[in-house]
């Protein structure tokens, strides 16, 4: 829209509609509004110094003024406090630099907070000495990188930069302006959800927890659940208490609302964590412990057959994730002795589990892995990343099912000593497929 000159964007909701209502009554003029665009160029033009825009470029001077002249509104909505009519008092008085600074301070103050919101939210897991010899390398880094934060809230916040460009309203300052306050909130939970006592107890295991989705919403999930089942540790829960705390939810009815138990079990945790808080940060903890308890019971409603599967191996996965687990049955046990395929969760333990173990108790775990529950891409990632236990599987190993290409993927990563023992178990594999001369001339350079 072009108004007596003065480019005004759509959304610019508020300037759009004083401007127009000072159009209509007379009182806007045309040497006002060149005196705002003389000025939102000179601006622009300390801007661009300023920001080292590429000044050569007339599209991106044309887009700085565009800025300055969003900002000079939000300055305005924000003076007026968006009453109209004082708004156009203002707009034919005050300052356009002066409306301009007035937004872009609160917008500098913006994102000054914002870009420290990922100084300080990693949270200090405890693990005891004889349970890290133990630990695979990517569990250890797991639960070194445990953040207040989930995956995704740290993207957003990481990939966010608020450029001045992005605030054409007050409204969207404001959005950003109370998202900010929640994540400074999360923040505050590392101090607030008692991770001192998750640290210390005997009872949570580390390998468990370096698999919750969000350390900060299975706490919380964790806490509601014992509330809810008075289990003896508040910050973990077998998987018998989160099967009697399913029994108490009816998926036709939980969509929306707890089961009045479930809910004074999460007013009971709200109360117990915000003892000693204001009633503002009570109020912030209110919302964000009912947030992720609701997250939860959609989670149970829209996955309920997974969520509740009688299957103990699908159960204890699908709910490490969500909380945690003590009393959890031994990894290596439990997907050694389970009749699905192999998924890569399992895959992953499972080389995690190998890659740990002191040598002499692998050959006894090669014996009964489950190779006929294994797809091929996982059996050769098995033999490339557990070189020193070639030999071992190679005597072991299944391989029907295999294309050309994955057999001699397979071959490619082996020592002479293990192809030399796998040689009785590739004869009916090799019969089996279809070979183009290419392979067979990679096969013919094999040792």
């Amino acid at each position: 829209m072009d108004s007596l000159g003065l480019v005004i964007h759509d959304e610019q909701t508020f300037l759009l509609k004083v401007v127009n209502e000072g159009m209509e009554q007379g009182i806007f003029t045309r040497d006002r509004a060149d005196e705002i665009i003389r000025v939102s160029v000179a601006m622009a033009n300390k801007y661009v110094v300023q920001k080292e825009v590429d000044f050569r470029s007339t599209d991106e001077l044309a887009k700085v003024q565009e800025t300055v002249l969003k900002l000079i509104g939000v300055g305005l909505e924000i003076k007026s406090k968006r009453d109209t009519d004082a708004a156009l008092s203002m707009l034919m008085e005050a300052s356009p630099v002066e409306l301009f600074r007035l937004a872009y301070t609160r917008v500098e103050k913006l994102r000054h907070r914002w870009n420290k919101l990922l100084q300080d939210h990693k949270i200090q897991i405890l693990v005891s000495m004889d349970e890290y010899e133990c630990l695979s390398d990517l569990t250890c880094q797991r639960l070194a990188n445990m953040s207040i934060f989930s995956e995704t809230e740290v993207h957003t916040i990481s990939s966010l930069t608020l450029p001045d460009e992005l605030f054409s309203t007050l409204g969207l300052v404001e959005y950003y302006e109370a998202e900010l306050e929640r994540y400074e909130f999360i923040l505050r939970l590392k101090a607030i959800l008692p991770f001192r006592l998750l640290n210390r107890s005997p009872n949570v295991q580390a390998e468990n927890l370096s698999e919750v989705d969000s350390v900060r919403e299975a706490l919380i999930n964790t806490l509601v659940i014992s509330a809810y089942t008075e289990a003896p540790d508040p910050v973990a829960v077998t998987m018998e208490d989160v099967r009697r705390f399913l029994d108490a939810i009816d998926v036709t009815e939980a969509s929306e609302l707890f089961p009045e138990d479930i809910e004074n079990a999460v007013l009971d945790v709200i109360q117990e964590l915000g003892e000693d808080l204001d009633e503002q940060e009570g109020s912030l903890l209110a919302k964000e412990v009912i947030r992720t308890s609701q997250k939860l019971l959609e989670e149970i409603v829209s996955e309920w057959e997974t969520i509740n599967s009688p299957s103990e191996s699908t159960f204890f996965k699908r709910w490490c994730r969500l909380v945690m687990l003590s009393g959890a049955p031994d990894p290596l046990y439990r997907i050694l002795s389970q009749r699905e395929m192999m998924d890569e969760f399992d895959f992953e333990m499972l080389l995690s589990q190998m890659m740990s173990l002191p040598e002499d108790r692998v050959p006894g775990i090669i014996e009964r892995l489950p190779w006929n529950r294994m797809i091929p891409d996982q059996v050769i990632r098995l033999f490339h990343s557990l070189e020193q236990y070639q030999e071992g599987m190679a005597v072991q190993v299944e391989l029907e099912g295999f294309t050309a290409a994955e057999l001699i993927d397979l071959l490619e990563g082996l020592t002479p000593q293990a192809l030399h023992k796998l040689v009785p178990a590739l004869k009916k594999p090799f019969t089996d497929a279809e070979f183009t001369l290419e392979d067979l001339e990679i096969l013919a350079g094999l040792p």
